[in-house]
């Protein structure tokens, strides 16, 4: 038995220096100055332990063990880092409901005022109240709570255990089946202080019938929020703490691996095997308190993907009798997710919420698909290479030849998640897809 043990010691300490903000188009009074404002002070120690046990003590068969933990990795840019300056807590970009009125295509409204305003009778527009009414102004809309950004096991985490069993089946060929588990901790939430769970109210859509949604469409989609009109202008008072002081929240991810390595003869080799996992995430309990953290998402608070299967097959043959080398290699993977995003009009949602939707807002946009269940059609490619090797007055020469996408294969990478109800909708069509056919040459020197 062979054991690998160690500690990580991790420390993060950043600030933000002096800034200052003047005025800007839709903020002509502003003039702000804010002080060199500390960011994160982290401390981690992150163990990393393993094990390699010969299991039947023939050298033929290997058990591995191993359990790892990783923090996030953070810099001024990371996941705390530019929303953490004091610049970005306050309210920098809002957004407002506009109707068009007198269709000129201009917002004939005070922009600089952030209240519902109604111009219609004068020949004007209505602009519904901004998204945050801190706006342009020195108060933030965010604050830390301090044990985000400080201490000890405070930064979000990762843990890592696998456990394979690797076998020599016979002389040249193996077998090595591995079990993968990752799980996740320190999930942070923002909580609008002004606000509690009672001031939102639940609605439901009905899926337009159409075969290529999951059952054919023609579904009811509970769960969805909207905010009380009444609190429309309340300004956005938000806090940023750990997700647990609200509930229960979970991120795993459980997979498998089946690998064979085999040499069936001098100069070929083939290796290959099949990978497969699903994550499962679960933040139920946290938005059921602390709705503003997922007002159209909140019918998905639980998501179990479907399993994702990858397929690998690699082969390469050495012609040592003439310097030539011949590679193979196959992968099937799977497609990209698919999202149905569908805008519904106020009036569509008004029966299941009892009233229009709220800040004058004309529609809303929401998925009407299950994050992680429907998939578009999978990837299959073949890749081709071969190399020559050459030596000239000690000068080694690699001449290379590739072929990419041998069956020119046009697998979609990514499509259209906008769905709309008209003929053709152009839901579901390609926006990418796989590089076509490539041939490469290369000259490779070495001395």
């Amino acid at each position: 038995m062979t054991l690998s043990y160690g500690v990580r010691f991790d420390h993060f300490e950043s600030y933000f220096p002096e800034q200052t903000l003047g005025p800007a188009l839709l903020v002509p009074n502003r003039n702000l100055s804010f002080p060199r404002t500390p960011m994160a002070n982290w401390s981690d120690i992150t163990p990393r332990l393993g094990l390699a046990y010969d299991l039947l003590g023939d050298g033929a068969t290997a058990l591995k063990l191993s359990i790892n933990k990783y923090v996030l990795s953070q810099g001024l840019q990371g996941t705390y880092g530019d929303a953490a300056n004091p610049v970005n807590r306050l309210a920098n970009f809002v957004t407002r409901a506009w109707t068009d009125a007198n269709s000129n295509f201009i917002p004939d409204c005070d922009l600089t005022n952030p209240l519902t305003q109604d111009n219609r009778a004068l020949g004007g527009d209505l602009c519904g109240v901004v998204s945050n009414t801190n706006f342009g102004q020195a108060t933030p809309s965010l604050n830390y709570d301090p044990a985000v950004l400080n201490g000890w096991g405070a930064r979000p985490y990762q843990w890592e255990f696998s456990a394979s069993v690797q076998r020599q089946l016979t002389r040249g060929v193996s077998l090595d089946v591995g079990y993968f588990r990752r799980w996740y901790g320190n999930f942070g939430v923002t909580d609008n202080l002004n606000l509690t769970a009672s001031d939102f109210d639940t609605f439901s859509v009905t899926t337009p019938v159409d075969p290529r949604l999951p059952e054919g469409g023609g579904a009811v989609v509970s769960g969805f929020r909207d905010l009380n009109p009444a609190k429309v202008t309340v300004p956005q008072n938000n806090y940023f703490t750990l997700a647990s002081n609200y509930g229960k929240q979970i991120q795993h991810w459980n997979g498998v691996d089946v690998t064979m390595n085999a040499r069936v003869r001098r100069g070929f080799v083939v290796q290959g095997g099949v990978s497969t996992g699903r994550q499962e995430t679960n933040n139920c309990d946290v938005i059921r308190n602390v709705p503003e953290a997922a007002v159209l998402t909140a019918p998905y608070c639980h998501q179990q993907e479907n399993f994702l299967t990858d397929l690998k097959l690699i082969g390469t043959y050495d012609i040592a009798r003439i310097g030539t080398a011949v590679s193979a290699l196959f992968y099937s993977r799977p497609g990209p997710s698919i999202s149905a995003n569908r805008v519904f009009a106020s009036a569509d949602v008004a029966s299941s919420l009892g009233r229009p939707l709220a800040g004058n807002a004309p529609s809303v946009t929401v998925n009407m698909v299950q994050p992680g269940t429907l998939y578009g059609d999978r990837r299959n490619q073949l890749d081709l290479r071969t190399t020559k090797t050459i030596t000239l007055s000690g000068v080694k020469t690699g001449l290379s030849f590739e072929l990419y996408n041998v069956f020119n294969t046009n697998a979609v990478l990514t499509e259209n998640a906008v769905y709309r109800d008209a003929t053709p909708s152009g839901w579901r069509i390609p926006t990418s897809i796989v590089t076509p056919r490539l041939m490469k040459f290369s000259l490779q020197l070495d001395f």
